[in-house]
């Protein structure tokens, strides 16, 4: 192998990154993956029960000042349509 990748006394190399794994899914990690897919067609459930409460505890935080929801890009959009109106102007990056 020749590259960046190449090893000496090594012939083959795979190369991991982040959740990968050579050997695969255990069995136990394939069965939750099944039990999931019965309701992935589904958006999750934004109660988030005693949670804001637990890690405001944990981390000595006030619970009034954490938020979740389905996804960073939904969480920021709360937050811009909280603290702008009809005729303010927000500025925000290319990408948004």
């Amino acid at each position: 192998m020749v590259g960046i990748f190449a090893l000496l006394g090594f012939d083959h190399i795979t190369k991991l990154s982040s959740n990968e794994t050579a050997i695969g899914l255990s069995r136990p990690s394939i069965a939750a993956a099944q039990r999931a897919m019965e309701t992935a067609h589904r958006y999750p459930e934004l109660g988030t029960g005693a949670l804001p409460d637990t890690l405001a505890q944990r981390f000595n935080l006030n619970p009034a000042h954490i938020t979740f929801g389905p996804g960073s890009d939904k969480v920021l959009l709360q937050r811009i349509s909280l603290y702008s109106g009809p005729g303010d102007a927000v500025v925000h990056s290319k990408n948004a």
